[in-house]
């Protein structure tokens, strides 16, 4: 009878460690939304009220910027534009949705070094406003939008030219007045920006200090962030590339990034709204992973974060079960080809994971919508709980 114990034993633990350790089945759609040209570069992703995707993107043959409207929730038709068709824009995009559902989008303009904005009047953006916010230096890289009452453009972005963090805050929703400020002045800030609005409307942003090899993050205390509070959330390495930013809904930040050291994806959780308190995890140290993160907030505050495999070319993502996200599933979305680049993700009305990307290896633009919320077929598939 004992040995007959230890063998049932035994064969229950064979099966736990099969499903906790086997990798995930991914379980998504994928569609390729612009293949007209090279095209699908610095893509960002919106999701408007309808559950549809709204896409921007660089057009690298043309050097333009595109937009792609999507008028079902895998994409399979959809309405294509060019929507700044002057030479080398539409780099860094980031992308809103107003209250209308009229596309706003943030870039850079590569030929003058300039920061651009443009206003969409109409859901398929074929009225536009475009409007040169800074022009000051070589400015406007790695911009990210947000949407004060969900209405008027608010950008952080990286001033090349002085090395430094700056802010955009229009004045209306067309921008016809601005006010631009210094966030951080030290020296060679401000790479891999990504802004997130408190429920007052005050910044609060995230960022590399590419002096110190750092993840920072900056708290402001007006809408101009005048008053502001510079916090360093890591320094153990080369820490703090493609960082990217949420607020849980108490104004807690939670920010996925790069371990360029270790080459590892690294999360930092806020545990109160001045982050004096945190933790520091690591998410993905399998491979060189956690380049082109974007993280979004489940329902219940959780971290879901898509991210490239650059040694492979693969992209990956991760559901996390935790705040820290100590437990979570690891899903590798397509591992063929180099895929996942420049991603973007958000989460559907089902909540389940949509993503654009760029495919380098056909140049194409593509979306992959996940058919669950951990984009698996297996739901106990690959729990990893490495630190």
């Amino acid at each position: 009878m004992k040995a007959l114990t230890k063998f049932i034993h035994a064969v229950l633990c064979t099966l736990l460690l099969i499903c906790f350790a086997t990798p995930a089945q991914a379980s998504s759609i994928t569609t390729v939304v612009d293949d007209s040209a090279n095209v699908g570069s610095h893509t960002s992703l919106a999701i408007n009220s309808e559950g549809l995707p709204v896409i921007s993107y660089h057009d690298i043959t043309n050097g333009t910027l595109k937009v792609a409207i999507c008028k079902d929730e895998k994409c399979k038709s959809r309405v294509i534009s060019s929507i700044d068709n002057d030479k080398e824009v539409g780099f860094y995009t980031s992308i809103k949705l107003n209250s209308d559902d009229f596309p706003i989008i943030s870039y850079f303009d590569q030929t003058n070094g300039d920061l651009r904005l443009i206003i969409c009047k109409d859901k398929f953006c074929q009225k536009t406003i475009i409007k040169v916010l800074d022009s000051e230096g070589i400015v406007g890289q790695h911009t990210s939008l947000a949407l004060k009452d969900n209405l008027i453009p608010v950008i952080s972005y990286f001033d090349q030219t002085n090395g430094i963090l700056k802010l955009a805050v229009c004045h209306d929703a067309d921008c016809k007045n601005k006010t631009i400020t210094i966030v951080d002045e030290s020296q060679n800030v401000g790479a891999s920006s990504s802004l997130a609005l408190l429920n007052d409307n005050f910044p609060v942003i995230s960022y590399f200090d590419q002096f110190n090899g750092d993840l920072k993050l900056t708290i402001c205390y007006d809408i101009f962030c005048e008053n502001k509070n510079i916090i360093t959330l890591d320094s153990k390495g080369n820490v703090g590339g493609d960082t990217s930013l949420a607020l849980t809904k108490n104004g807690h930040p939670i920010i996925s990034y790069w371990d360029a050291t270790n080459s590892d994806l690294k999360l930092a959780a806020c545990l109160n709204p001045n982050c004096s308190q945190k933790i520091i995890s690591r998410v993905d140290s399998e491979g060189s992973v956690g380049f082109n993160t974007s993280l979004v907030l489940n329902s219940k505050d959780l971290p879901v974060i898509s991210y490239l495999n650059s040694t492979k070319g693969n992209l990956k993502i991760s559901v996390c079960s935790n705040i820290d996200c100590s437990t979570k599933t690891i899903t590798t979305l397509h591992s063929n080809g180099q895929l996942g680049w420049f991603n973007s993700l958000a989460l559907n009305q089902k909540g389940y994971p949509v993503i654009s990307y760029y495919d380098l290896s056909n140049n194409y633009l593509k979306i992959s919508v996940c058919s669950s919320a951990t984009c698996t077929k297996k739901t106990f598939a690959n729990i990893d709980n490495s630190n």
